[in-house]
């Protein structure tokens, strides 16, 4: 954890918790866009990494825009804040074939209900297409969402489902839009 802190303090990371259906993934780091190497110097020397039990796994996303800007305002507020954790729907959507980026058309209704809280698509020779955060209670839930995709209800695309715990006010809030 300390080591986290960190990564945060120095402004690389925004936004870190763990999977709880992940399989060999077993957790989700997202870190500011900046310098890769930068990254995975800082990014080396967490204990998880050094002792071989945990790999890292980079590729840019696109996310959206004040991401993490919510918590980091209430923490500057008040370094003791105590601030939650709580559940999310996350979906990497994964080529199967050619495809573009995510059909984030497709995804307004979504979108427009709150369930839809980020979306973006993975950049420079990443083997995702994109990703999908849900405000939702279950990865089916997600998965059922997510099928909605033009790429992956066509079968150019496949999805990856979890679970994943993080801080809250780190994501949009999709009843302030």
């Amino acid at each position: 954890m300390a080591h986290m802190q960190k990564m945060a303090d120095a402004g690389l990371l925004v936004a870190d918790g763990p999977i709880e259906n992940g399989g060999r993934r077993r957790g989700i780091w997202i870190f500011r866009d900046a310098d890769e190497q930068a990254i995975r110097k800082m990014a080396a020397g967490d204990p998880t990494l050094e002792g071989k039990r945990l790999e890292l796994e980079l590729f840019r996303w696109l996310g959206p825009a004040g991401l993490g800007k919510a918590y980091q305002e209430a923490v500057a507020r008040d370094p003791n804040a105590k601030i939650g954790m709580r559940s999310y729907g996350l979906v990497l959507l994964r080529a199967a074939g050619s495809a573009g980026a995510p059909g984030v058309e497709s995804l307004k209704r979504p979108w427009a209900a709150g369930k839809l809280i980020a979306a973006g698509p993975a950049r420079d020779g990443s083997p995702y297409l994109g990703v999908l955060v849900f405000d939702v209670k279950t990865g089916d839930e997600a998965a059922e969402l997510a099928r909605q995709e033009p790429h992956v209800a066509a079968g150019r695309a496949t999805i990856e489902v979890y679970t994943w715990w993080c801080s809250e006010k780190v994501l949009p809030d999709p009843q302030a839009e």
